[in-house]
């Protein structure tokens, strides 16, 4: 072990993700945790509107051919159960949220819409979902599209043609925040298209050009899907964006079957979703998230070998001080606040590396109120760098 340095330990991960989990089911387990945040944020920033409005699109909202599900647990279900439950709050998602789902496969939609209205709570929600499945209806969504009100859009980014369409449209408008869910298979198949489909072009920017040479660099599938995974992220954040990514892989397997990438242009957005994940993650030894579910923590068999690792709390410890310029005199709130978006740290990472930063006489603690010196760390203690 590093001198100094103590290990902590990751909470055990929620094992929905244990197994593997179709689209759908990751949408209906993850959507409604996150919507509400997602909806009171965007909503909180209408406040002056006399009319605020959202939208929310699931543009592969169709029940899988072959899987008998009760129409109350497919996704789109529970995503408007979640918003008709915030019909009362403060912030009324309810009568803000317009909703539309779609598929590339229309008797897959036909059977969410057939059951939709169904839903006990169907009468009493603010705006009835649209179901896009065809030309002839998608004008009321591209609409709302071209309104520029805040919107999420569930969608996988390498899917069929009117999914890509409304994915380009998305990039050019800042008021669009991007749910990404997709197979590790289609951004492997997506690099033969690189040069035929523009809508992919678009989504990789110009980290696009790097990939050819890359990969014929490297034939090792495991090299080229985290080269592809990580040319795809670069490639929103040259667009404004800020990212949250999260794998998804299965006991024995060694790379994952699955991956969610959120954009959005707020890091308190991206935030609040990475803290959502993380209850589904699973930890190093170090206690660093490492924002996948299912898949083995490598083992440290020689602890300095943290160092190498592309996040841990000895990165972390070594990341902070040489960030004291923009870091300095604020809280460790803001401090975890500002530092942890598109990292793997979680807030306990940034106590136990202030702890040690304050062991090595790297740090003072200071009264928030009074600018005093104080000597028990907590995450409203004001972070004064020093040396």
């Amino acid at each position: 072990m590093i001198a100094g340095e103590e290990v902590v330990t990751g909470t055990e991960p929620n094992n929905f993700f244990q197994q593997k989990r179709s689209p759908s089911e990751t949408k209906g387990e993850l959507l409604p945790k996150f919507l509400p945040v997602w909806g009171e944020g965007k909503l909180a920033a209408q406040k002056d509107s006399p009319a605020p409005a959202l939208l929310f699109a699931d543009l592969n909202a169709g029940i899988p051919l072959g899987e008998e599900v009760q129409p109350a647990t497919t996704a789109p279900a529970k995503v408007l159960k979640t918003i008709f439950a915030n019909s009362g709050a403060r912030l009324n998602l309810n009568a803000a949220f317009h909703t539309f789902f779609a598929d590339a496969n229309k008797t897959a939609l036909a059977a969410v819409e057939q059951t939709v209205p169904a839903l006990p709570f169907y009468a009493e929600l603010g705006n009835a979902p649209g179901f896009v499945n065809g030309p002839e209806n998608q004008l009321p969504f591209k609409e709302r599209m071209h309104s520029e009100i805040p919107a999420l859009l569930a969608l996988d980014p390498f899917g069929y043609k009117f999914s890509q369409e409304v994915l380009a449209q998305a990039l050019g408008n800042s008021a669009a925040d991007l749910f990404l869910l997709f197979e590790a298979g289609k951004l492997k198949a997506a690099a033969k298209s690189l040069d035929k489909s523009d809508p992919v072009q678009q989504l990789f920017g110009s980290q696009a050009a790097a990939i050819a040479p890359f990969f014929e660099r490297t034939s090792q599938s495991k090299k080229r899907e985290e080269f592809l995974l990580k040319s795809l992220e670069l490639g929103l954040r040259e667009k404004g964006y800020r990212t949250v990514t999260f794998a998804f892989g299965l006991p024995g397997k060694e790379q994952p079957y699955q991956y969610l990438l959120f954009a959005s242009e707020s890091e308190a957005l991206c935030t609040r979703l990475k803290e959502i994940l993380l209850d589904y993650s699973e930890y190093q030894e170090d206690g660093v998230p490492m924002m996948a579910a299912g898949v083995k923590p490598v083992r440290l068999l020689v602890p300095e070998y943290a160092r190498y690792l592309p996040f841990s709390l000895h990165k972390l410890v070594q990341e902070l001080p040489q960030q004291a310029a923009r870091l300095n005199r604020l809280s460790l709130e803001k401090i975890y606040e500002k530092h942890n978006v598109e990292t793997n740290y979680c807030k306990a990472n940034y106590f136990t590396a202030m702890e040690q930063l304050k062991a090595q006489g790297k740090i003072l603690l200071l009264n928030p109120k009074t600018a005093q010196q104080v000597h028990k760390l907590s995450f409203g203690c004001l972070i004064k760098f020093v040396g």
